[in-house]
């Protein structure tokens, strides 16, 4: 992959009304899928129709959304528009590929991660709001993605863009880049990932009784 930026360079995958049929689905709430950031200690009492108890109810993911950021992972079969995309990829790259939401709603909060580094390649499609991109050249180098955040860099970036609806930016694997929302924003990255196990999700998007 290409370190690169496409001004309208896709079709909206997504939008607020999505995001509002998500959250609102307890379910696909799960706390191993919601990364909710800054870290909270949330608690909640769950009704006895409750098959999995460790799901955020939607009013607490609507507030940390409204509050700060949010990263709803293992989203790329959601909807058929974000599984049309990861099954493009998988097709070019020949790699898993999977849907992560990124949605925040306070532009004043300092992105957590900082600058940093990935191990996916990364496309990632706005989809509401606005947001600036940097990217710097590829980690040099010993590579530990355990302490690969809130990283100091003193060069000027290669990309340095404002995206907005239907903006497209490609991060290769180990670049540096920094996300900086500027507006209440809503994206959608596709991270793919050629180092680790070869499965590739169902693709197929199926209709009953048409």
């Amino acid at each position: 992959m290409e370190a690169r930026y496409e001004k309208n360079g896709s079709p909206i995958v997504m939008n607020w009304d999505d995001l509002n049929t998500l959250i609102n689905i307890r379910p696909l709430m799960a706390c191993d899928r919601v990364n909710v950031l800054p870290k909270k200690d949330l608690t909640w009492m769950n009704d006895v129709w409750t098959t999995y108890t460790r799901c955020y109810p939607p009013s607490e993911v609507k507030k940390s959304i409204e509050e700060g950021i949010v990263i709803i992972h293992e989203m790329s079969r959601f909807t058929e528009k974000l599984n049309s995309v990861a099954k493009e990829l998988e097709e070019e790259y020949d790699s898993p590929c999977d849907a992560h939401i990124f949605t925040c709603g306070n532009p004043d909060l300092q992105h957590p991660f900082g600058a940093h580094y990935d191990k996916s390649d990364n496309k990632i499609i706005q989809c509401e709001g606005v947001t600036n991109w940097k990217i710097w050249e590829p980690i040099d180098g010993f590579k530990d993605y355990d302490d690969a955040a809130n990283l100091e860099v003193d060069s000027d970036p290669i990309i340095d863009v404002d995206m907005h609806p239907g903006d497209v930016i490609y991060v290769p694997r180990d670049y540096i880049h920094l996300a900086t929302t500027k507006t209440r924003r809503l994206s959608v990255s596709f991270p793919i990932r050629a180092d680790i196990h070869p499965a590739i999700q169902e693709r197929e998007w199926y209709t009953l009784f048409t």
